[in-house]
């Protein structure tokens, strides 16, 4: 359970007190009925986005298994094995894939190829509006060539995915 602590003058600190008392409380059991009256509806769990960053888990493995994490980890691509163990965390819990900074970045490069294809769309629509004589030529060499970019695109990101999912498997590798 969480502990709320504040500091308060003692003329305030005696007078709380004799308050709880007087109604047959500890001032633990005041607080806590205070801030449930203040509180009402509003007293969940916040959002995952709202917790704080200082929730951590200390864990404790053999020395084998520390070497088997540490190495494990750096065959992933991960440089810290903490983020290999958060990654593992949060891809069992929330069964989405995570990345690797080197991951994150050819998706980044990705994006790029994509922006630029179609950019290459753009100027063949508008050079296929301008002539449509040229367009029939131009159209099918130029298609054809941002098909396979695009196709080629679609395996990276998935293989990336792959890799991001298949990661956590207990086979051997």
């Amino acid at each position: 359970m969480a502990v709320t602590k504040t500091e308060l003058p003692q003329n305030e600190k005696a007078a709380f007190r004799h308050f709880a008392k007087s109604r047959g409380m500890t001032e633990a059991e005041m607080l806590r009925q205070m801030i449930h009256r203040v509180l009402g509806d509003q007293a969940q769990v916040p959002p995952p986005k709202e917790i704080e960053r200082g929730n951590r888990t200390t864990l404790s493995f053999t020395e084998d298994e520390f070497w088997a994490i540490t190495k494990r980890s750096r065959a992933d691509g991960f440089t810290r094995h903490t983020a290999w163990l958060v990654g593992l965390v949060r891809a069992v819990l929330s069964r989405k894939p995570t990345f690797t900074n080197e991951e994150i970045e050819a998706l980044r490069e990705s994006n790029r190829e994509l922006a630029a294809i179609g950019r290459n769309l753009n100027q063949i629509a508008r050079a296929i509006n301008v002539d449509f004589r040229e367009g029939e030529r131009m159209k099918r060499a130029e298609i054809k060539d941002l098909a396979d970019q695009l196709t080629d695109h679609r395996r990276k990101v998935s293989s990336l995915i792959d890799q991001s999912l298949n990661r956590w498997s207990v086979a051997d590798e």
